[in-house]
């Protein structure tokens, strides 16, 4: 992946909820997220579970950094629930039991999803299944606003405004859905968006600009990719700097060689290459006292 289509961000952690225990299976999984102008958004999942081993009583749920105002429901009733840092375990009144389904539904907010980048927002997601996946379907609402872009850098590297290619997008809506189907578990599923804001309002002429925008933008996501890692992932400096040195050195390296080039401790030298492993940007295979680190 070329130095300059790589975003200095921190990565935003999943949007949609990961569960702690396998014992079960998700037969279909349903998110919309409905961003404002300034870049918050509103958040709802619903989630078919069903239970392949006994009873669930408790589901324990990861949302966002910084989510509030949640609220979990299930056939129609508020469930109880407790928070701790990013995790959510959800009590269920009636418990799942072995071989039937129920649908839970989350909502909350999210004070800051699309983030600020050169004058655009981008919004950088992943969701990783702890358990099987049938079907999913993401519902992405812009903006009225939003005009779909492509960045394009002074070496001609670009990054694409969508990834991956939707299977469907609502101009006057501004809405993006994609649908994943046979996802297992552990496997990465990323999305990346990359928009502005057009202030057209009350001009005709200007919201069909705005609009013809958004269609370019669209077309030349689905055209421009020269690589398959083009908008890989999204990496905070740190790990940018990590990802650097290996690919500076052959793509393989040792763990503790990377905390000597970088004077980084050996803890936060552990926790870059955990967060960039479970990106998809590298893998570590253990040797001796040490891990052998490898691009992907």
């Amino acid at each position: 992946m070329k130095a300059s289509l790589l975003f200095l961000f921190a990565f935003i952690l999943l949007l949609i909820p990961s569960y702690a225990i396998q014992e079960y299976k998700i037969e279909d999984l349903y998110m919309h997220i409905d961003i404002d102008d300034n870049g918050y958004a509103r958040e709802e999942i619903r989630v078919k579970i069903t239970s392949t081993k006994g009873e669930l009583e408790e589901l324990e749920y990861t949302l966002p950094q910084d989510s509030k105002n949640i609220v979990v429901t299930s056939q129609g009733k508020k469930l109880r629930y407790r928070v701790t840092g990013n995790e959510v375990a959800i009590y269920l009144e009636n418990p799942i039991k072995e071989n039937m389904t129920e649908e839970i539904n989350i909502k909350f907010d999210i004070d800051k999803l699309a983030v600020d980048y050169k004058g655009k927002k981008v919004i950088a997601l992943t969701y990783r299944p702890r358990a099987y996946l049938e079907h999913m379907l993401v519902d992405m609402k812009l903006p009225k606003d939003a005009v779909l872009t492509v960045d394009i850098d002074r070496y001609g590297g670009y990054v694409t405004s969508v990834f991956p290619e939707p299977k469907s997008f609502k101009t006057e809506e501004k809405e993006i859905i994609w649908e994943f189907n046979s996802i297992k578990s552990g496997e990465a599923i990323n999305i990346f968006v990359m928009y502005e804001l057009f202030s057209g309002r009350g001009n005709l002429l200007l919201i069909a600009i705005a609009t013809f925008a958004f269609l370019l933008g669209f077309f030349l996501s689905r055209f421009l990719r020269r690589e398959k890692s083009i908008i890989k992932k999204v990496l905070s400096e740190d790990e940018f700097r990590v990802y650097t040195i290996i690919k500076e050195n052959g793509g393989k390296m040792k763990q503790d060689e990377i905390t000597k080039i970088t004077g980084f401790s050996k803890a936060k030298t552990s926790k870059i290459v955990r967060s960039l492993e479970e990106k998809d940007i590298i893998k570590k295979t253990p040797k001796g006292k040490t891990n052998i680190v490898e691009l992907n």
